[in-house]
Order: C-alpha cells, then structure tokens, then sequence
C-alpha cells in the first residue's frame, strides 16, 4: 500500500475524550430534562453535531442543553481529555516520512482547536475541517470530498481512520480507504452497512500499514 494522506477524526480516535462527553451530556439532561439518558443511546449518536444530538433528545431545548453541556465540559477538559497511546508518535512518523496529515470532525471549531491546542498537536495538521466548515456532515461525504480537494491527492491515495460509523460511511461514500480503530465505543452491528477496510488496535500497527 502506498498512501500520500491521511484523514483523522477527532473524538474517539486520536481523542480520548468519551467520557468526559457522555457526563457532558448527562449533565445537561439532568439540568434542562430532569433525567439522564440511557448510555448506550448516548453512544449511538456519538460523532454527530451535537446540535443534531440534542435535537434527538429534545428539540425545544436544543440550545440551553448545548449550553450546560459546554460549560460542563469546559469546566473538566484539561483533568479528563487524554490522548490515546501513541498519537505523537505517529503523527511525528507521519510527518517526517512527508505524509499530509488532516482531520475531518463535526466537533465545533472552537472546541476542536482548544483539543489540539491543549496537547501542542495542531501543527502536525495541514489542514482542518470543523463542524463549520461544511453544510452537511457524517456519514454526508462532503466534508471527506472538501477535504480530498484541499490535499491535493486522488482518493486511492488517502487513508481515512476514524471510530464510527459516521466516519467510515462518509468517508467510504468519498472513495476513500477506511481504518476503524479497535477501541471504538461503537458495537459490530452499528458496522454492518458500512464495513471498513482494516481495523488497528494500536498505531503502532496503523504507522506500518502507511511507512
């Protein structure tokens, strides 16, 4: 295989940040709907825009549950948020072996930048794509369509990795190669219309899959 580019998602592939989402949320529910939400139907949203998560929940009180649900993760971000083993590394390979290295995420832009901002890995990325960027988002293949054009590159010779289903079908619909990784929150079923190529457990197996 010999691959130019590579695509990331955000939450749930290079950022360990699950957890402190689902208490986001679950915060905001208690506040604004006097209930918490079953996790496992929290977890089948998991990396869609948060605006379309809360208007599953409750469309009437979309905003004031996007607004607690800010101020909680604001509020615990830098003693939760983590990155999983070995992104640094990788990244690092990636860049010195001359890959062009990106990320697609329906996070907002804000929220996005102070992700990578807090763990100085930013600079690794030649170009983002946030929540704002396009007009519709996973598993719509625009944003992996708008983000193909901005690398340059064929789509034969783009690597996609992310951890849902929203990930590997919009990045599938783009015509790109898939990877999912190992610790996605997500279970088999949610996988069957939307098979990925390959799936990694660690890095250190997707860095020899590209160098």
């Amino acid at each position: 295989m010999s691959y130019k580019g590579v695509i990331f998602d955000l939450d749930g592939t290079i950022l360990n940040s699950t957890q402190l989402n689902v208490d986001s949320f679950q915060y905001a529910c208690e506040i604004h709907l006097g209930k918490r939400i079953d996790e496992k139907k929290l977890l089948k949203m998991y990396g869609k825009p948060l605006l379309e998560q809360m208007n599953y929940f409750c469309p009437e009180k979309a905003e004031d549950l996007i607004a607690a649900y800010r101020e909680f993760s604001q509020k615990y971000h830098d003693e939760v948020i983590a990155l999983f083993p070995g992104v640094e590394e990788l990244l690092e390979q990636l860049k010195t072996n001359g890959l062009i290295i990106a990320l697609v995420t329906s996070k907002s832009k804000a929220a996005g930048k102070q992700n990578l901002e807090f763990f100085n890995i930013e600079h690794y990325f030649e170009h983002l794509i946030f929540l704002e960027d396009v007009e519709k988002h996973k598993p719509h293949p625009d944003p992996y369509e708008k983000m193909i054009k901005l690398m340059g590159l064929k789509p034969s010779e783009i690597i996609s990795i992310g951890d849902s289903p929203f990930d590997i079908m919009g990045s599938k619909r783009a015509g790109l190669t898939t990877v999912l990784v190992g610790w996605t929150t997500f279970k088999t079923e949610d996988f069957i219309n939307c098979q990925p190529d390959y799936i990694v457990n660690d890095f250190k197996t997707f860095s020899k899959m590209l160098i």
